[in-house]
């Protein structure tokens, strides 16, 4: 297993080193991480919906077994059963915890899923300022390309836009 992780971890620093010194690329990888951050957190969203819909239909099966079972306890009781109105409202207690217990779980549901309703927000705001700043960088490269006089074919415009580029993506590292 050494050389295995030996060799990923090989990997993965030239990654690094590759996407460093190809700050465009880097920022392609870092919105394609944050677009998959969002379908993810959108993705947990939708099954937070679904478990509290699911939740509420229990909450409103128990709430309908205990009204029947209520009305049995009256009926029990106007037919001088006691044996049997003590079970009912045995019964109902039973039901009653068992509501309690459905509207706990779903309070707890409804906070997770406004927890992952602002992380959905803070990440479709990151992943904006990542597109903006993307279309910004676009529209200065093609402006620059149009405008370069051709005396200066040497890359030093270029690596100080890759290194502006970086001050901004750590900027915007930093923010997350």
């Amino acid at each position: 297993m050494g050389v295995w992780e030996d060799f990923s971890q090989f990997l993965e620093s030239r990654l690094e080193e590759f996407l460093d010194s190809n700050p465009r690329l880097k920022l392609l990888v870092l919105l394609e991480n944050v677009r998959q951050q969002e379908e993810e957190a959108q993705q947990q969203l939708q099954k937070l919906q679904a478990d509290i819909n699911r939740i509420q239909e229990e909450i409103v099966g128990v709430a309908r077994d205990m009204q029947k079972w209520q009305g049995r306890i009256d009926q029990a009781k106007a037919g001088n059963r006691d044996d049997l109105a003590q079970a009912a409202k045995a019964r109902t207690d039973e039901l009653l915890r068992r509501g309690n217990e459905l509207w706990g779980q779903m309070s707890v549901l409804k906070e997770q899923q406004q927890q992952q309703a602002g992380l959905l927000a803070r990440i479709a705001e990151k992943r904006h300022e990542l597109e903006t700043h993307m279309a910004a960088q676009q529209k200065e490269e093609s402006t620059y390309s149009k405008a370069r006089p051709s005396r200066f074919d040497d890359d030093l415009e270029k690596r100080f836009q890759d290194w502006e580029l970086e001050q901004e993506l750590d900027r915007l590292k930093r923010r997350t």
